[in-house]
């Protein structure tokens, strides 16, 4: 009965985020200049524009499984002064630029996170799973994302970030489950 009852409660709060994610979106590309890349439409400035273009370019020539994912899946990248993690909701990626209006890591690091975006929308829209509710699913889109990180041949910093990160959730995993003495 609970879980039924939590489950409503979820859809319920997906769907208000859902309808507030579209607001903020539109406010955005009103502000904004937009552009069109690969069918992706990008809501910034030129500096923000042409770095989020070069990342794509990147994806396409290192990691074209990754690139396909993110061209079904992800339909906008949106400048924002603040990070919105819950975006996949809409298809799209809220990206916070730094003021002069690029974006604040590697194109090749940014690139691979749009994989990871692109899985959790894969995720939810064609399986129904919440992401940020299930570690397995969470799990699966980071270590595609370290994929395409080793494609795109990302700094080794960055790399080993990632497998600490993923090996981190795996611990908190088994530690759930764990006995307390």
């Amino acid at each position: 009965m609970f879980r039924a009852l939590e489950g409503c409660i979820l859809r319920v709060a997906a769907l208000m985020a859902t309808g507030a994610l579209r607001l903020i979106y539109r406010a955005y590309e009103s502000e904004n200049p937009t552009t069109v890349c690969d069918g992706i439409v990008i809501v910034g400035d030129l500096i923000f524009t042409n770095r989020a273009r070069h990342a794509m370019r990147q994806l396409d020539l290192a990691d074209y499984y990754g690139y396909r994912l993110v061209q079904r899946y992800l339909k906008s990248i949106v400048a924002t002064e603040k990070p919105i993690g819950l975006g996949y909701l809409i298809g799209a990626r809220f990206e916070p630029s730094a003021t002069e209006g690029y974006i604040e890591t590697d194109t090749a690091r940014f690139a691979a996170c749009l994989v990871r975006y692109a899985i959790y929308r894969r995720l939810l829209a064609g399986f129904g799973i919440c992401v940020s509710r299930s570690r397995a699913a969470q799990r699966v889109a980071l270590q595609r994302e370290l994929r395409s990180m080793q494609l795109l041949n990302c700094n080794e910093s960055d790399l080993e970030r990632q497998l600490t990160f993923i090996r981190q959730r795996k611990r908190k995993r088994s530690q759930k489950f764990a006995v307390p003495l």
